[in-house]
């Protein structure tokens, strides 16, 4: 079988004919069957002669269920239904177990619920039952909306080589034998695998299993970092279960959570409560399916407009990343995650946007450092300067030395010709180097244009700008405040 799905990728990697490779295409799908067959023929035969010994061995789940959603959450993508993962934040980090027939049994299951499922969502949910010494006992459930089970199924469904009926077995495939060997590895692990269903409108497998606490293996529920206090989190997803996910991963974390289901519904909250120099959030999250790229541009440029400096995340699809994440600097996001997003990568992304997404300024201004999630742009960002000024910057030191100030001029020219958001930025910097009451005229001019967004005037008022302070004349400056 090996040699067969081997010699089958090669050959498809060929100039072949269309008829070729639909030939080689059925082959490679029928031999990843036939191998799956035989693989749990293997394994029955294996539990049903009592050869079946469970390790045990230090794991961590998140990483056995970050395995699994790689290859199944993908796969649930491209069927159009939403996969889900919650896990109880009290979950020890790391457990004693077999982590190999834990993923089998999981894979399974989850694979089934994918199968099974034309709409709706799947969703993987991890519990802390009990804590007691050096064991955990954690419940374990894979809910679905697909086809489900009559009552009648509902009884013969751990039978072996037993489908629902033989309609199922022409139209999903499989050998019958999954559902039982998962059974029989759960009571192996001294648990027992139970199913609820509910016919045409989905079904939840759970059982409950024991795993051994390593001496390293520490709660996750650990205080959080005091400068998490107090923070606001305003989340924009048509689906209220992917808002009450977000809710779950960040339970025992000092924010706040609003929830909306529209951009319009978002810039009225975001309009509610703020003050025109500092909104009322701490960090906004976005779906990028909910809100489009015109709702991701109207979000961004509504932020950018207030002069605020608001981090900003967004979730899009694999094949939309890399250009989202191009624009990201434009756009002022703060960050670009690929869905379906794994708690960990959303909880770090969250954290890193709020530990270094906003930064309070000596002079009471905030500036923001941007961590894209592109090796590219975060080495650019890096590159063109810190985001806190060093004490030259600021008014009361006279402003920048004329090179460091002619770079920074450099760079908001630049922005400015790309059309880019982060131009108004960019000119709160420059403005914050220039020296005390100088140019008050041209900088009102100026700011003027980035209110508007008119970078195109903007830039051609920078052109004329004083860029010599200190060899200026002052019949100089006169003719140009004309022009101004």
């Amino acid at each position: 079988m090996n040699a067969v799905m081997g010699l089958g990728r090669l050959a498809l990697k060929t100039e072949l004919s269309a008829k070729q490779r639909g030939y080689l295409e059925k082959i490679c799908s029928a031999s990843r069957t036939l191998l799956d067959i035989i693989n749990d023929v293997l394994d029955f035969s294996k539990i049903e002669a009592g050869r079946v010994e469970l390790e045990k061995t230090e794991f961590g789940l998140q990483e056995v269920l970050a395995s699994i959603s790689d290859m199944l959450g993908m796969k649930a993508q491209e069927k159009g239904i939403g996969y889900l993962v919650r896990l109880d934040p009290e979950l020890p980090k790391k457990l004693l177990g077999d982590p190999l027939r834990l993923t089998q049994v999981l894979n399974n299951l989850i694979g089934n619920a994918v199968k099974f499922t034309e709409k709706g969502e799947v969703v993987v949910a991890v519990k802390l039952l009990a804590l007691g010494g050096e064991q955990v006992a954690l419940r374990f459930s894979v809910q679905d909306t697909g086809i489900g089970l009559s009552p009648e199924q509902m009884e013969r469904i751990f039978t072996p080589f037993t489908q629902a009926d033989s309609s199922t077995t022409r139209r999903y495939g499989g050998s019958g034998l999954g559902l039982s060997i998962s059974s029989q590895l759960v009571e192996l692990m001294g648990g027992e695998l139970r199913v609820e269903s509910i016919e045409g409108a989905g079904s939840s497998f759970c059982f409950t299993v024991s795993f051994g606490i390593p001496a390293a293996g520490k709660l996750q529920g650990a205080p959080r970092e005091e400068p998490l206090r107090s923070l606001r989190l305003l989340v924009l997803d048509g689906d209220p279960a992917s808002g009450t996910r977000v809710a779950e991963i960040l339970r025992g974390m000092p924010i706040v959570q609003v929830s909306v289901s529209t951009v319009p519904a978002l810039l009225a909250a975001l309009s509610e409560g703020s003050f025109p120099e500092r909104p009322c959030f701490d960090l906004v999250l976005m779906d990028g399916a909910t809100a489009g790229a015109a709702g991701i541009e109207e979000v961004c440029r509504s932020i950018v407009s207030r002069g605020w400096q608001l981090p900003t995340l967004v979730t899009v699809a694999p094949d939309q990343l890399e250009k989202v994440r191009r624009q990201a600097e434009e756009l002022g996001l703060t960050g670009v995650l690929a869905t379906p997003v794994r708690d960990s990568l959303l909880l770090d992304g969250i954290v890193r946007a709020l530990s270094c997404g906003s930064k309070p300024h000596p002079g009471g201004k905030r500036l923001r450092a941007c961590h894209t999630g592109s090796a590219a742009a975060d080495a650019q960002a890096a590159a063109d300067g810190s985001p806190e000024w060093p004490e030259s910057a600021s008014p009361a030191s006279g402003g920048l030395e004329p090179a460091r100030l002619a770079a920074e001029t450099a760079k908001l020219e630049r922005l400015l010709s790309r059309n880019s958001l982060d131009a108004k930025r960019q000119f709160a910097r420059f403005r914050q180097g220039l020296p005390q009451g100088a140019f008050l005229e041209e900088l009102e001019a100026l700011e003027l244009c980035m209110e508007k967004l008119d970078f195109k005037k903007a830039r051609h008022l920078l052109a004329r700008f004083p860029g010599r302070m200190e060899e200026q004349s002052p019949q100089e400056t006169e003719r140009e405040r004309e022009y101004l």
